[in-house]
């Protein structure tokens, strides 16, 4: 699985969301997940949406298309057979996160950059 985060102690970590919490704890800054109650469940909302209605479609669109995935449709142990209807749902689900994404951040001031106290 990827992404993956080897620890000294043998353990590994496979989720995104647990390595960024693993690191924050680790460090005292710049938080990663939020400063607050508030900011930690927004960012969050934002992560699940993001994951629900643009990864998701991601995926089912590229394990249903890659000819190097036939057999492989679904990750796991159980081969299971690629569908042709359902990349083409994926790629349409994908314009449409894409375009509510831009819409949603259209007027957005991001700052990108060191961290600001």
């Amino acid at each position: 699985m990827l992404p993956v985060l080897e620890l000294d102690s043998g353990a590994a970590i496979t989720d995104i969301i647990a390595i960024c919490r693993y690191f924050e704890e680790l460090h005292l800054g710049p938080p990663l997940m939020g400063r607050s109650a508030e900011e930690r469940a927004v960012i969050e909302s934002w992560l699940r949406r993001i994951e629900w209605d643009g990864i998701y479609a991601a995926q089912e669109a590229f394990r249903n298309a890659t000819p190097g995935l036939k057999g492989r449709a679904l990750p796991g142990p159980v081969s299971l057979g690629q569908i042709p209807a359902l990349a083409e749902r994926g790629r349409l689900r994908l314009q449409h996160f894409f375009s509510w994404l831009d819409a949603r951040l259209a007027n957005n001031e991001f700052v990108c950059g060191p961290y600001l106290r």
